[in-house]
C-alpha cells in the first residue's frame, strides 16, 4: 500500500472504526505469549469486528503458511481445515498471488481483487473448496516479521462482505498486528536454539550477559573477528538484528536466575566481581 493509498483509506474511517481497531490492539497486546496471541486474535476479530470465521496460519515465510498442518480457527472453519491441508492448499489463489507478487507490508489481500481467477484450479478451489463450504468473500491479512509469518484469513457467506470501509479498517489494524507478532516471536522460546553450534551458544550467552565482543574473544580464547562471526550467526538463527533483540529472545529460553553481572564476572575469570555487587548506575561493562 502506497502513501496515497493509505491517505485514501483512512478517509473512509470514522471514530467507530478506529476504536475498533484501538480495542482490538488493546486485547491483542494482553495476551502472554504466542500461543494466547494467536487465540486473542481470533476472540478479538469476533468480539470487536463480527467475523467469526477466521483461520490463524504460520510459518518461517508468507509462503509457507499455506502448508500450516496446525492453524487456530473458529467457526466453521474447522470443518474446513482437513480438506485445506490434504488437497485445495495447493490451489489457494491466495498462494498463487502472493508467490508472483509478494504482498508489500502488512495489506490484505482480497479474494475478488486476486489476479489469473479465470485459472481452472482456482475455479475448483472455489467451487467445490469455498462454495461447498458457503464461503463467498475471503480476506487474507498477511504479516511478515524477521522471525516468521503469519496469514489471518476471514471468510465470510455473503459476496461482497468486505467493501472499502472494511478494507481499509483492517489496512489500519494490519501493522498492530504485524508489530505484535513481531514481538511475541522474539519473546518466544525458539527451536532454532538447538540449531545453533556450542561455540555459538557461548558466544551468544556472555553477550546477552553484557560483555563486549574483546571480552568474549578473551574470555574464549578467540579472535574479535570470529567472536562477531559467531554472533552474526546466532542472529540469523533466532531472527534477530541486534544484542537487544537476542537478549529477548534468550531470556525467553533460558531465564535468569541470578545477577547478570555476577556471572559475567564468573564467565570472564574476574575475581574482583565475584562479590555479587549490583550493577545500579545503568553502565555496561566495557567493551
Amino acid at each position: 500500500m502506497t502513501a496515497a493509498d493509505g491517505r485514501q483509506a483512512s478517509a473512509l474511517l470514522d471514530l467507530s472504526d478506529y476504536r475498533r481497531v484501538l480495542r482490538m490492539v488493546e486485547q491483542c497486546g494482553e495476551a502472554c505469549d504466542f500461543e494466547a496471541f494467536r487465540e486473542q486474535v481470533l476472540e478479538g476479530f469476533g468480539r470487536h469486528f463480527g467475523y467469526r470465521q477466521v483461520a490463524f496460519m504460520f510459518a518461517r515465510t508468507f509462503p509457507e503458511i499455506f502448508t500450516d498442518t496446525r492453524p487456530v480457527v473458529s467457526g466453521r472453519v474447522r470443518r474446513m481445515v482437513p480438506s485445506y491441508i490434504e488437497r485445495f492448499h495447493r490451489t489457494d489463489p491466495f498462494r498463487t498471488a502472493c508467490r508472483s507478487i509478494p504482498p508489500r507490508g502488512p495489506a490484505p489481500l482480497c479474494l475478488d481483487a486476486l489476479p489469473a481467477m479465470h485459472r481452472s484450479d482456482h475455479r475448483v478451489y472455489l467451487e467445490r473448496f469455498l462454495f461447498r463450504h458457503r464461503v463467498h468473500a475471503k480476506v487474507v491479512i498477511p504479516l511478515q516479521t524477521l522471525a516468521g509469518a503469519a496469514g489471518i484469513g476471514l471468510l465470510e457467506e455473503e459476496s461482497g462482505s468486505f467493501g472499502s470501509r472494511e478494507l481499509a479498517t483492517l489496512s489500519a489494524l494490519a501493522p498492530h498486528l504485524n508489530n505484535l507478532l513481531a514481538l511475541h516471536l522474539r519473546l518466544r522460546p525458539p527451536q532454532a536454539l538447538a540449531a545453533l553450534t556450542a561455540r555459538q551458544v557461548e558466544v551468544a550467552r556472555l553477550a546477552v550477559l553484557g560483555a563486549g565482543n574483546r571480552q568474549i574473544a578473551q574470555a574464549l580464547h578467540l579472535s574479535v573477528d570470529t567472536v562477531k562471526k559467531h554472533l552474526s550467526a546466532a542472529y540469523r538463527a533466532l531472527g534477530c538484528t541486534s544484542r537487544a533483540e537476542l537478549a529477548a529472545v534468550w531470556h525467553g529460553v533460558q531465564g535468569h536466575t541470578r545477577g547478570s553481572r555476577e556471572v559475567v564476572a564468573e564467565d570472564l575469570g574476574d575475581k574482583d566481581n565475584r562479590d555479587g555487587r549490583r550493577c545500579s548506575d545503568g553502565h555496561g561493562l566495557p567493551a
